[in-house]
């Protein structure tokens, strides 16, 4: 496949508008409870412009005012209909045919719902783990109503990614922006399968970057991106979208204790997943071999077991020392630790700050491939 990504583009500049005016993430005893969004289970848009400061009196009418703001309404109106319309031809709607068994052994056939959208022009669609997980078939139904039935590439649990794959030629496909350029405060787009209500738009801003949530199945997700962008039951795996039409991230999960909370997993760590599911059938994700726990001063991790085959073992940390960095970069807690190791792929190097009875000890580790589950 070639590059997921595009040459980085800017919003779209509105007539008249000024540039738009971590949070640390609860950590396990305060996690955010959330729910992730497949099937059967407001923006409020406000703006203020001040004039420029002058050396003279500023004047500034009630009618003047009234029309950049209504100009730049109509703009952004306007932009959102466009990306709204193009990118639906890529967004499909996913349904899932599962099979329980009842008390008695008795099949109990179920049915899910959720969103994914084409990644490739030869049928390649990307969704939510938790939204195929266990399904015995799945179909994917694209906008204009045509149905496929869709085979699994490959999923991960540690990002609660999967790829699919249908037979079909041509197909409209989505673009990613790395995440990185993101900026909180942009307008963001979320396009999916709400309550099997297909192809539904809703509309916010980014709210914050590189959250973490835990899966009822206790995985932790790092660097997801925060919306306000409603996102509801069936979202699941459809896109969250700039205002150019390019992928940030991928709706998975909502707060069950506010409104206005939705979390994506960010376009890196998908582009991430997606190469190595089609190339290797799953994620090389890097892997330390520590098991640490939290400080109460969030000044670094402590190692509190290690795996002795592992490469932190094998290159000389000791249970005792506290990770208080890794290249340069702060570790404060879990979540700090678990992001910076899967930013890395196996066999690259990093250097451990490590504190000692006292002392800072720098240790080279060759970072191995996390074992699968």
């Amino acid at each position: 496949m070639e590059s997921l990504y595009e040459e980085p583009q800017v919003q779209p500049d509105f007539p008249k508008r000024k540039k738009s005016i971590w949070a640390r993430v609860l950590t396990a005893a305060l996690l955010v409870a959330v729910v992730f969004v497949s099937g059967l289970v407001g923006y409020a848009y406000g703006y203020s412009q001040k004039p420029d400061v002058t050396a003279g009196p500023v004047v500034v009418t009630t009618s003047e005012t009234s029309s950049t703001a209504s100009n730049l309404l109509v703009s952004l109106q306007n932009q959102i209909e466009l990306v709204a319309d193009r990118a639906s031809d890529a967004v499909v709607n996913i349904q899932t045919e599962s099979i329980s068994y009842d008390l008695w052994f008795q099949a109990v056939p179920s049915q899910g719902l959720g969103s994914g959208f084409f990644i490739s022009s030869d049928g390649y669609v990307l969704t939510n783990n938790h939204v195929i997980e266990g399904a015995r078939s799945i179909t994917v139904i694209t906008r204009d109503g045509k149905r496929y039935t869709a085979k699994v590439v490959g999923s991960d649990q540690l990002s609660d990614l999967a790829v699919l794959k249908v037979d079909i030629s041509g197909a409209k496909f989505l673009s990613f922006r790395s995440t990185d350029t993101v900026k909180v405060g942009e307008f963001v787009v979320a396009i999916g399968n709400p309550l099997g209500l297909s192809h539904s738009v809703t509309f916010g801003v980014l709210s914050a970057k590189e959250r973490s949530i835990q899966e009822p199945n206790g995985a932790l997700i790092v660097d997801m991106l925060q919306t306000d962008a409603a996102i509801n039951p069936g979202n699941s795996g459809g896109p969250l979208l700039d205002l150019n039409g390019k992928v940030v991230g991928i709706n998975t999960a909502i707060s069950t204790e506010g409104q206005g909370i939705g979390f994506a997993v960010s376009a890196d760590t998908a582009v991430k997943v997606v190469n190595d599911l089609i190339q290797h059938g799953y994620v090389r994700w890097a892997y330390l071999g520590v098991v640490t726990r939290e400080t109460s001063t969030e000044d670094g991790v402590v190692v509190v077991d290690m795996d002795v085959n592992g490469p932190a073992y094998k290159a000389g940390l000791k249970t005792g020392d506290k990770i208080v960095a890794l290249d340069g970069q702060a570790v404060r807690n879990q979540q700090d630790l678990n992001s910076l190791i899967r930013k890395r792929n196996p066999g690259e190097k990093i250097v451990v700050r490590v504190n000692r009875s006292g002392q800072n000890l720098d240790i080279t580790v060759t970072l191995g491939e996390r074992p699968k589950s």
